[in-house]
């Protein structure tokens, strides 16, 4: 715990001036990747750096707000860490977002462009919105049925339909993360929970350009039956999706954010605070459904109080608890040369993730069947080589501009539907990058590409080899 700022005037001081120094280093964390990638993104808005400075405002600027008044609440409070550890735990994420935004620097080539009549042809390519639909229905439906099979389907033939997805819910961390549950958490099946998301980034590009009454209703059904399918396989993380889904479309058809696609936005989230809320609650109560409080603020205290996002806790509890026999010494980078082996192949496959490792091992939590807790790409670059972890930054930073680069360029754009991946897949990569582990991100988003590009062929048209390049609308408002 942070010492009593009370005990001695200097150490009042000195306690004030760390908070200072914390609120200033997470401003700047959220400032820095935010005004490079305003200037030298490919997209407006929607840059692998405008991410970073997203989740860094949420993991890292928020947080070191809130700790500052309200220290009880600060993940990192549940070990005796010292004031000291703090502060170079905070200056220590500092130093990785900076260095990750020189690596974007030094990829940055200064005739890169994005070519936006590019990208609104593939998204008019589409089928109709009935057709789509009808699509994404499928899927789920069949996914669904494959799934619950795969489980064991419903215990008893009287459960009622809360009970069902909080089991789901609730057994989702225990069979994704707990050592009794390594291999079981059927990703190979829900992988393909992603198709009703790429119809659903389909449909809205299709609405953004049209304004049609028709394609916003499947639109909404689209989102609907997206959101049920999140409840149902208990992806609290897929529900970002939605606004990241919306944001990268916007950009990539070169629209404006207005002061109505704000209110849009902010009437939305209450939506996705509550169903996310509602999930929270079903994997909490763990069989006592009954008297759980199904929509409460408790869960939404979690996302300042947890490792969600591009975390400051994460490297504060590494820095502070690591011992030297615990360094992985760049190993878990090396994860993924055996992550894409089914484990039906391999039942003695080592774990990818290293979320249980953090928790059971660094931060000596030993409960069984609860999980693990997010490294975050800062904090698994210290497991990995402590200190000097923090130039693995540049490599994520320099290999996101590439990526950007290359999914946003006329080739992949014509070849392998380079925007609708980028909307679907990049952008989630960062995510899953920054905020938990490296090499079961990038099999999973390997895996993913391959789905996406597999539906995109089903429901998108062939583009015609000669096209008019259209202008970018850059005056069109959502």
């Amino acid at each position: 715990m942070r010492p009593d700022k009370s005990a001695l005037p200097g150490q009042e001081r000195s306690s004030q001036l760390l908070d200072v120094l914390q609120i200033l280093l997470g401003t700047l964390a959220f400032l820095v990747p935010l005004l490079i990638g305003q200037r030298l993104g490919l997209l407006r808005y929607a840059s692998p750096l405008h991410f970073v400075a997203y989740f860094a405002f949420f993991g890292f600027t928020i947080k070191a707000i809130t700790y500052t008044f309200l220290p009880e609440m600060a993940f990192y409070n549940r070990w005796i860490i010292s004031e000291s550890q703090v502060g170079w735990g905070y200056a220590y994420t500092s130093a990785f977002i900076f260095l990750l935004c020189i690596g974007y620097i030094f990829a940055t080539r200064p005739s890169e462009r994005a070519n936006i009549g590019r990208n609104r042809m593939v998204f008019q390519n589409s089928l109709s919105p009935e057709i789509l639909f009808m699509v994404a229905a499928a899927t789920t439906i069949l996914t669904t049925a494959v799934y619950l099979y795969a489980r064991g389907g419903v215990q008893a033939d009287d459960a009622e339909v809360l009970d069902v997805l909080q089991e789901l819910n609730a057994q989702k961390i225990q069979r994704s993360e707990s050592d009794d549950g390594i291999g079981r958490s059927f990703g190979i099946i829900k992988i393909f929970y992603l198709i009703p998301g790429v119809i659903m980034c389909l449909l809205l590009a299709q609405y953004m350009m049209k304004r049609n009454a028709r394609v916003l209703l499947y639109l909404i059904l689209s989102a609907a039956l997206y959101l049920g399918a999140t409840i149902l396989h208990g992806g609290r993380s897929d529900l970002m999706d939605l606004f990241i889904f919306a944001l990268v479309t916007a950009a990539l058809l070169g629209i404006r954010i207005n002061g109505s696609s704000v209110l849009i936005g902010a009437l939305t989230l209450p939506v996705v605070l509550i169903v996310f809320s509602f999930m929270t609650v079903l994997r909490m109560t763990r069989g006592d459904i009954d008297q759980a409080q199904l929509i409460s603020t408790e869960p939404l205290e979690q996302i300042v109080g947890s490792t969600y996002f591009l975390d400051i806790n994460a490297p504060i509890m590494i820095s502070a608890m690591i011992r030297p026999d615990q360094m992985l010494w760049g190993t878990s980078y090396l994860y993924w040369t055996y992550a894409w082996i089914p484990r039906f192949l391999w039942p003695e496959k080592p774990a990818v993730d290293i979320g249980p490792y953090l928790k059971n091992e660094i931060m000596r939590v030993d409960i069984a069947g609860l999980g693990g807790y997010n490294p975050t790409g800062a904090g698994e670059a210290y497991i990995n080589f402590g200190p000097w972890g923090v130039l693995f930054a540049f490599v994520i930073g320099y290999a996101m501009r590439r990526g950007e680069v290359f999914l946003l360029s006329d080739w992949s754009t014509k070849k392998v539907y380079g925007p609708v991946i980028y909307a679907t897949i990049f952008i989630g990569l960062i995510q899953g990058v920054l905020q938990s582990s490296f090499s079961g991100h990038l099999v999973s988003s390997a895996a993913q590409a391959v789905i996406v590009f597999l539906t995109c062929k089903l429901v998108l048209k062939e583009q015609k080899q000669r096209q008019p390049q259209l202008r970018p609308r850059l005056r069109r408002h959502i």
